[in-house]
């Protein structure tokens, strides 16, 4: 059993291919087989297009479109009830009567499902405009052709310039409670450690609280509190040894087990979280976890 401090790190940017992997490979911690090229990252996102793990996609940069119809905002609006709508953007363009459209990948990838579903040849222009040029930029994506990533002229004759929403990746080191927390807020995007897929092989890591005081007293609470992680560690280990999953013998682990969960939002959330979990009202193990990144993202110019 160990007991470690949690903490926050924030992630540059390392174009959509490497991002997604470094989210993705987190849940299962695989960290180890990432490859300094492209090639492990083309392989997982692959895998998670085949397999229909789009939730990953979200930390790949936004495809940008021009779609030279105006009535392409009302064609978005049939799907209104996709989860990750909220990273859709529409903004006008009048000196050439379109729209401009700033799409996440997991989010065209769910419109062009429901499109191939709906027999894309009978769909409006709008649609099949949106469909083939998404596509090819996916395509881009995928083979790690990161120049596409921003509005291709070719295929939307758009030459204009386009300011994207700030988005800001961190990756936090804390315990699950925390993060039973910090995933009530929607307008995000996450990626987190499966207890259903990692086994906790070794000495088990626990987080350890603001509050948490090394007393040498026996009878200290902070030391019953250990006495407590220890043995949940010795019998998730008997369970193991019993031949239960990992995602059996995870029923006996606690809130303080340590977890890593990777957050993608925009600054204004991210404003909007700070205000939430830095106030006096919030858990004191989230609003020390979140101070000390609010103090980063200062020091960084972000906020």
């Amino acid at each position: 059993m160990e007991l470690v401090k949690q903490s926050s790190e924030i992630w540059e940017s390392q174009g959509s291919l490497k991002d997604i992997e470094r989210a993705a490979r987190v849940c299962y911690k695989s960290e180890d087989k990432i490859t300094e090229d492209d090639s492990s990252a083309i392989k997982l996102v692959e895998n998670l297009i085949k397999r229909k793990h789009y939730a990953m996609l979200e930390f790949g940069k936004d495809i940008i479109l021009y779609l030279d119809d105006l009535e392409a905002h009302y064609f978005f609006v049939r799907f209104l009830h996709l989860s990750c709508f909220h990273s859709i953007d529409f903004l006008s363009h009048d000196c050439h009567n379109g729209i401009i459209v700033i799409i996440n990948p997991r989010a065209g990838l769910e419109i062009i499902e429901y499109l191939e579903s709906d027999n894309i040849e009978e769909e409006s222009e709008v649609a099949i405009s949106f469909y083939n040029a998404f596509i090819f930029n996916l395509s881009k994506i995928i083979t790690g052709d990161r120049k596409i990533l921003k509005c291709n002229r070719e295929i939307s004759g758009f030459t204009g310039d386009i300011e994207e929403k700030k988005k800001v990746t961190v990756k936090f080191i804390t315990n699950r409670g925390v993060t039973h927390e910090l995933v009530r807020h929607r307008l995000c995007s996450f990626a987190q450690k499966s207890t259903r897929y990692c086994d906790e092989k070794g000495d088990i890591e626990f987080i350890e609280p603001p509050w948490y005081d090394n007393s040498k007293n026996v009878w200290d609470s902070s030391n019953l509190f250990c006495e407590q992680l220890f043995y949940t560690e010795m019998n998730y280990k008997h369970l193991r040894n019993f031949n239960w999953k990992p995602e059996q013998a995870r029923e006996i682990l606690p809130n303080a087990l340590k977890t890593e969960i990777v957050v993608k939002a925009t600054i204004e959330e991210w404003k909007h979280i700070f205000e939430l979990r830095c106030d006096k009202a919030a858990h004191p193990q989230m609003r020390d976890l979140m101070i000390d990144l609010q103090n980063q993202f200062v020091k960084q110019e972000l906020i």
